[in-house]
């Protein structure tokens, strides 16, 4: 059985507490949080505490949504680094784009760049995922560029649903979820397998535990960089 990551979006009601504590504990989070300073021409350290944007409310949308894809990937990083990584791959509107990235079909810099100066998707060199990428948009599986590519088109209009999700989740095989990080996602009861928040980093012990007791498979990282 497999163990999925699912990455959600958070952007209005986001709250760095948590990111700041495994900004804190974990190099993988703060490499990210560089990568994201240096191709966005952010701050890293006022994307992590999210101030300097007050007054300029299109400013502060792009800032949090560069903050938490970042976190996403730097989260996803130091648990890859335990050993701890997906079979399958799911997201939610910009967790949809994160998760994107995770299956390998574009390149992190190219997203930071979509979000920091707006959605250029015609720019963006997309490839068919290494990783089952779930859509939220229906119950489907995303199998090549094109189709990743139209997800990205439809993901700032189109309704998402975490019931599509875990169907498509489940019919590979997903076995455990984890949220990774700051994610919005608050109906896990509709996943048809156990879902875990890791929105700290004290959460990291029990997705080891809950991946020891339920016998999960860990695959290789197989991801573009």
């Amino acid at each position: 059985m497999t163990l999925a990551s699912i990455f959600g979006t958070d952007v209005l009601r986001y709250q760095p507490d948590g990111v700041i504590e495994f900004y804190d504990v974990y190099p993988a989070v703060r490499d990210s949080y560089e990568q994201a300073a240096e191709w966005t021409g952010f701050d890293a350290k006022a994307l992590l505490h999210q101030q300097g944007f007050d007054g300029d409310e299109q400013l502060r949308l792009r800032a949090v949504s560069i903050a938490l894809a970042a976190a996403q990937f730097g989260i996803h990083d130091a648990l890859a680094e335990q050993g701890i990584r997906p079979g399958i791959v799911a997201g939610l509107s910009l967790g949809g784009m994160v998760s994107s990235c995770v299956a390998g079909s574009l390149r992190r810099r190219d997203l930071f760049r979509v979000l920091a100066r707006g959605r250029h998707v015609a720019q963006i060199d997309f490839g068919g995922p290494v990783l089952p990428l779930c859509s939220s948009l229906e119950e489907r599986t995303l199998r090549s560029a094109i189709e990743v590519r139209e997800m990205f088109c439809r993901n700032a209009v189109g309704p998402v649903s975490t019931v599509c999700l875990g169907a498509v989740m489940k019919r590979h095989g997903a076995q455990l979820g984890l949220v990774i990080g700051p994610s919005g996602i608050t109906d896990v009861p509709a996943c048809p397998f156990p879902v875990i928040h890791v929105d700290s980093p004290k959460a990291v012990a029990r997705a080891l535990a809950a991946i020891f007791d339920f016998g999960v498979n860990l695959p290789g990282d197989r991801a573009r960089r």
